[in-house]
C-alpha cells in the first residue's frame, strides 16, 4: 500500500480493496499501476518514471544501430471501466502520433465525422499483446505492415484532461 500511495498523484476512488488512482504521469488505473505479477515474491513492478522518454531512447537506439526510422510503444496491461477483462495500453509513445484522427472527414454516407479520433497506439499495444502473450516472457514485438501516423506524439497526449472527464 505504501508503494501504491507513493506512485499516486491523486486517489480517484476506493472500492473492494482496490484504489483507482491517477498516477504521477496522469494515467488513471488500479493501484497506481503497481504490479505484483511476473516478478519475484516480495517485489513489485512500477511503471517507468518517464515512459515517453524511455520510448524515445529506445527509438533513438534503434535508429543509431539500424539507420531506420521506427515507432516505439511502451505498454502495460490495464482493466477498463465498463468492460470486463484487461487489454494492453500504450503508456509510452515515440516516433508516431498516438491517434489516427478522422474528424472533419466524410464517411461513405456523406456525414462529417466530428468525434472519431482512433487511439491507434492503444490498438497496436493490444495487438502486440495478442502476439506475445501474457506469460510468454517475450519482451518485444515487431509490428510490420501498419502505416502508422507519423509524428512525435506521446502517450501523455492520450490522457483526457480532467476538465473533459465526465467521471472525475
Amino acid at each position: 500500500m505504501e508503494v501504491i500511495l507513493r506512485e499516486t498523484g491523486r486517489i480517484v476512488k476506493m472500492k473492494r480493496g482496490v484504489l483507482i488512482t491517477e498516477t504521477k504521469h496522469g494515467f488513471v488505473c488500479a493501484n497506481a499501476g503497481v504490479d505484483r505479477s511476473n516478478i519475484e515474491e516480495g517485489l513489485v513492478c512500477l511503471l517507468p518514471e518517464e515512459p515517453d522518454e524511455s520510448a524515445r531512447r529506445i527509438r533513438d537506439g534503434i535508429r543509431e544501430i539500424t539507420g531506420k526510422e521506427t515507432a516505439v510503444l511502451i505498454t502495460d496491461t490495464w482493466g477498463r471501466p465498463w468492460r470486463l477483462g484487461q487489454v494492453d495500453f500504450a503508456i509510452g509513445v515515440a516516433g508516431m502520433s498516438p491517434f489516427r484522427d478522422y474528424r472533419g472527414e466524410t464517411d461513405k454516407f456523406g456525414y462529417t465525422l466530428s468525434v472519431t479520433n482512433i487511439a491507434v497506439a492503444d490498438e497496436l499495444a493490444s495487438a502486440a499483446e495478442l502476439v506475445k502473450g501474457k506469460l510468454s516472457d517475450i519482451p518485444v514485438v515487431i509490428i510490420r505492415g501498419y502505416d502508422y501516423p507519423k509524428g512525435e506524439g506521446s502517450a501523455t497526449d492520450m490522457t483526457r484532461p480532467i476538465e473533459e472527464d465526465l467521471f472525475r
